[in-house]
């Protein structure tokens, strides 16, 4: 094994910690902001963050995703991976250079209302093009980034303590999170040389990743508009303050989704390297374990989310964000289709190069999803998104099963898939049971997550599923070497 690379386990166990600091500073900063800010301060910093956002997808052109499974390929050989290293920075560079230009000009034209927030952000898109996170993931050495994310995360809610105080902070707000994204990329150049060596211009080959950089640019661009375009479209057609309901209902169900969407980016560059050996069937034992573990971590989450969300919400978002409550119960499916289609999309199409297919699966969904907007959000604002997200996101799980069912054998995924689901409809239920009971609010939803966690853990256990003693196996060996 080259150096550097680590097991899936571990780098799972670190990457695991990030997604824990992600759900842990929110649950702090966010009832925090959602008071001092009110849903149009933070819809005010979600709908600019969205303009940026497509600026920046079409300055990276795929790359981050690109660079992780080209220097996967290259790890072993130092020479090659400095070469492709530079290669994919200085095309990002370039890239990204255009991408500001368009935007500065995109501002001239547009004259936004609340402009300074606008250029705040736009330091978000000079972030993107020094970001090398791809760098460390291909080496599979995930301890850089989550040490760094954990230092800027923490930095960054201090900051949000210290200098955001008043409803017209929004911008203060969206500089300290353009500020610590910017930092955190400079800092991790400082490992850089650990693993890339100088190397010659004229050796450099551009022309060879263009291809696959616009291959895996399509999708991308797909699947992040369509994400992106919920916030974007309410803003336009609704309000400011439909817009903080929708982002912060977003935020709380990505925070969730990242626990199990986390085993996607550990799983890329192993893919890849099995993948490059040609190895079918331990490809698809990967699929199968990593799929059983995605449908295993996103039920239990999609049905924690339901059975707590009424008592939850008030206590975490304040009383202006109550239509909260609606929008997550509305979404949350979209936690388990989500799940799914991390593993067939990013976990097997990308390391397996069917770029087309995950392109037109995503295609799909970005096709259903901006006339479903279109058409839902003028009469049900925040909810009508959410509707559209869950239809689209189901047409792109769907659509990458049925693309799929060649190479992997589609039913030994779903083989426990109603042990899962039984789970958790009884947790959910014990939960709304529990729910009718007279105790205080912070009382009921911690009584309310014990109780669902056990019962589905007990329901796991009765059921004897595989991912279930799998998952505890491996804790316990973390545990014992650590």
């Amino acid at each position: 094994m080259v150096a550097g690379q680590m097991s899936v386990a571990r780098n799972y166990v670190y990457n695991t910690i990030l997604q824990i600091t992600n759900i842990l500073v929110p649950f702090i900063t966010v009832p925090y902001l959602s008071r001092v800010l009110g849903p149009e301060g933070v819809g005010i910093v979600a709908f600019s963050g969205s303009i940026v956002q497509y600026f920046i997808l079409f300055g990276v052109l795929g790359l981050t995703l690109y660079g992780n499974r080209s220097i996967a390929y290259v790890s072993a050989s130092t020479e090659e991976r400095s070469r492709v290293f530079w290669e994919l920075v200085l095309l990002k560079a370039a890239s990204t250079a255009l991408a500001l230009v368009a935007f500065y000009l995109f501002l001239q034209v547009t004259s936004p209302q609340n402009l300074p927030v606008y250029l705040v952000q736009s330091t978000l898109i000079i972030a993107a093009a020094l970001d090398v996170s791809w760098l460390f993931m291909g080496m599979e050495d995930f301890k850089k980034t989550v040490t760094r994310s954990l230092f800027m995360k923490l930095l960054g809610a201090s900051l949000i303590f210290i200098l955001v105080k008043t409803s017209q902070d929004f911008v203060l707000y969206a500089l300290i999170g353009a500020g610590t994204t910017l930092f955190g990329q400079l800092i991790m150049w400082t490992y850089v040389p650990k693993y890339i060596e100088k190397v010659s211009f004229n050796s450099l080959r551009f022309r060879r990743h263009l291809r696959g950089t616009v291959r895996l640019f399509i999708p991308t661009v797909a699947v992040e508009v369509y994400v992106v375009l919920d916030k974007t479209m309410i803003g336009l057609i609704s309000t400011d303050a439909e817009v903080g309901i929708y982002e912060m209902s977003q935020r709380l169900v990505k925070m969730a989704l990242s626990l199990v969407t986390s085993m996607g980016v550990v799983m890329i560059p192993r893919m890849s390297a099995v993948v490059a050996r040609r190895d079918s069937n331990l490809l698809n034992s990967y699929a199968r374990r990593s799929f059983h573990f995605a449908t295993y971590g996103s039920i239990f989450v999609a049905a924690m989310i339901m059975g707590v969300i009424p008592d939850f919400a008030p206590i975490f978002f304040g009383e202006a964000f109550l239509k909260t409550v609606d929008v997550i119960r509305t979404i949350v499916p979209v936690v388990v289709f989500i799940a799914w289609s991390n593993v067939l999309g990013m976990q097997l199409m990308v390391p397996m190069k069917l770029e087309r297919r995950l392109t037109l699966s995503v295609s799909l969904g970005a096709m259903i999803n901006f006339p479903l907007n279109l058409l839902l959000i003028p009469f049900l604002g925040a909810i009508g998104a959410a509707i559209s997200s869950v239809v689209a996101e189901f047409s792109v799980t769907a659509s990458q099963l049925f693309l799929m069912r060649k190479e992997i054998k589609i039913s030994s995924l779903f083989s426990e898939f109603h042990k899962h689901l039984l789970s958790g409809i009884v947790a959910l239920t014990l939960m709304s049971l529990i729910s009718a009971l007279p105790l205080p609010p912070l009382a009921l939803v911690f009584l309310e997550l014990l109780v669902g966690a056990i019962t589905y853990l007990v329901m796991q256990k009765l059921f004897k599923t595989e991912i279930n003693a799998l998952v505890i196996a491996k804790l316990r060996s973390f545990l014992k070497r650590s």
